[in-house]
């Protein structure tokens, strides 16, 4: 079966949206990032092996069962995201700390799943014959950014309780 490509134009414009994408999100997220390196440069790297041993766990996932086992999520993952849609709104108006958890480690779940729900869709269209590299490089890149940016949530604020509690640890003692 040959493999269907888009015209030439129209895929290089493909390609020049996907870099300006990946381009426009490593520098909106710079200077959250330079802040982290700041304060405690671990954190980055942390989340940096988390989020590639997630994403590569479940992309290997993905290949290494069987054909279209792992398509049946697509569904319950879209819910999911509904579902997380509409805490975030309802977040966004109660202002909650425990809401705003439940919605980054939801998401880092639903981003997990994603991740072994895309490849299978990748293989599956791959095999059928139909190539769309910059389309199935941007849903695996968008994956991969989701967890990286939600584990730097976790770690960061993890960090920041511990820093926390370390002082007042510090303070009982001098007192």
């Amino acid at each position: 079966m040959a493999v269907q490509h888009l015209p030439r134009s129209m895929s290089m414009a493909r390609h020049v949206l996907l870099y300006v994408f990946g381009f426009s999100s490593g520098w909106g997220i710079a200077p959250a990032v330079n802040e982290l390196l700041l304060f405690d440069p671990n954190v980055l790297i942390m989340a940096l092996t988390g989020a590639m041993v997630i994403f590569l766990s479940f992309s290997l996932t993905a290949m290494m069962t069987e054909r279209r086992s792992q398509l049946y999520l697509g569904g319950i993952l879209s819910s999911g995201m509904l579902g997380l849609l509409a805490l975030s709104f309802t977040n966004s108006l109660l202002q909650s700390a425990s809401l705003f958890n439940a919605e980054v480690y939801l998401g880092l779940l639903l981003l997990a799943g994603y991740v072994c729900f895309d490849t299978q869709v990748i293989v599956e269209r791959s095999e059928q014959g139909h190539a769309d590299v910059p389309g199935d490089s941007l849903a695996l890149f968008t994956n991969l950014f989701g967890i990286f940016i939600r584990l730097l949530i976790i770690l960061s604020r993890n960090r920041e309780e511990q820093a926390e509690r370390d002082g007042r640890r510090k303070k009982r003692k001098n007192n």
